[in-house]
């Protein structure tokens, strides 16, 4: 790992053998850009970074991106806060007592680490995710020690009642609302159009994946597992020393505007909010949830509802 961190950062040659291999990746180092080693005055960006975290950890219980958590729920439920400072405390407090205790020290050390990851990076959750599994240890000890200390038995039993009320909440909207919603940011069927459109069109005839996509490039290697060498020999990037790299083609498929890949392609892999580009006198269509795939007339048929290619 260090060295592949070496070779990328400082553009060393490449390791290659036949024992194993360490690339050295083309554009920004991605890295850089989101760590404070990029930050001109690097207390101040870690100050601000520590801020955020504290937002999305003490008052928001989300980073704002639903597609990382709901809101209404957060990391944990919002009542877990006092457990969670509870917890804290006490696994300080026995450590002080007994500072050979090897498990009390780990947890105590991964929660330093992963507060000092939310200060080096500019945090969202997925970034600072070392950080949940102490949080969840300190709200488990946290509640423990109201079992042991309280007085009567029914605020634990208020506590439990509440988390099992609100696990069977949290599982009945991620299983239903949520579903629906997210769906869509993860471009929800688009592997079903990309695979019909690989399945129907010819080897020799271009197939048109809409730009509406976040990189949709990687879909369609995943989706048709495509041949990798095939892909490094064939793609285009349109500019490859920028961080988020655009290909805008490789093989016999283009990343384009819907508008403009219907006019030159055999077959055209679209949003559904692009549906209305595509005349059913001109094209043969087939929807799923959220993208379709218009195949043009000129080349294709539709014989006993399977679609077919003319032949010349």
């Amino acid at each position: 790992m260090i060295l592949f961190i070496l070779i990328n950062l400082y553009e060393w040659d490449p390791i290659v053998s036949s024992f194993g291999s360490i690339p050295r990746y083309t554009g920004v180092n991605r890295f850089t850009e989101i760590s404070v080693l990029s930050a001109g005055d690097k207390l101040t960006e870690m100050a601000n970074n520590l801020l955020t975290a504290k937002r999305i950890l003490l008052d928001n219980f989300h980073d704002g991106n639903f597609y990382n958590s709901i809101s209404e729920y957060g990391y944990l439920y919002k009542f877990s806060l006092p457990f969670i400072v509870i917890g804290l405390v006490v696994m300080v407090v026995d450590w002080v007592k007994n500072p050979k205790s090897l498990p009390i020290f780990s947890i105590l050390l991964w929660f330093l680490a992963a507060v000092a990851v939310c200060a080096s990076v500019s945090v969202n959750f997925n970034r600072m995710n070392i950080i949940f599994y102490p949080l969840i240890i300190f709200a488990a000890v946290g509640v423990e020690c109201l079992f042991k200390h309280s007085a009567s038995k029914v605020a634990g039993i208020v506590v439990i009642a509440m988390f099992v009320v609100s696990s069977l909440s949290f599982c009945h909207y991620y299983f239903f609302d949520y579903k629906n919603q997210i769906g869509r940011a993860f471009f929800e069927s688009l592997g079903e159009a990309i695979k019909l459109a690989d399945e129907v069109v010819p080897e020799k005839e271009f197939i048109s994946v809409t730009s509406r996509v976040n990189m949709p490039y990687i879909a369609v290697l995943f989706h048709t597992k495509y041949d990798v060498n095939d892909y490094i020999a064939t793609r285009q990037i349109d500019h490859p020393k920028v961080m988020w790299q655009w290909v805008s083609s490789f093989g016999r498929y283009m990343f384009l505007d819907s508008k403009v890949g219907r006019s030159f392609t055999a077959a055209v892999v679209f949003d559904v909010d692009e549906a209305h580009l595509f005349d059913e006198s001109k094209f043969i269509i087939r929807r799923f949830k959220n993208y379709g795939v218009a195949f043009s007339r000129k080349k294709f048929q539709e014989v006993d509802g399977a679609i077919v290619a003319l032949t010349k």
